[in-house]
């Protein structure tokens, strides 16, 4: 893993303090979508648990499921950042 993309804990802990999020889970992607670097961040030792879990889940299905980087750049995204809420099941 390269060092470069690692973010650190304390990255973490200012989002989830700034946008009041419980837990944060933050991917970066080097190498061509080759090296994924994963943090996660939990407010308390349970929720430090819990978003290693969950991350460790994603990042698995990521790099041995079926979701998969795309192959060309899509052309049907905004150029303007956006923001995503899905709802929990």
């Amino acid at each position: 893993m390269s060092k470069r993309a690692k973010v650190p804990i304390a990255e973490g802990q200012r989002l989830s303090e700034k946008y009041d999020a419980p837990i944060v889970i933050v991917f970066t992607l080097l190498d061509k979508g080759e090296t994924i670097n994963v943090m996660s961040y939990g407010a308390s030792k349970a929720l430090c648990r819990h978003a290693a879990s969950l991350a460790s889940q994603i990042a698995d299905k990521v790099m041995n499921g079926t979701i998969a980087p795309t192959q060309i750049e899509p052309t049907h995204l905004p150029n303007e950042p956006m923001e995503w809420e899905g709802k929990s099941r």
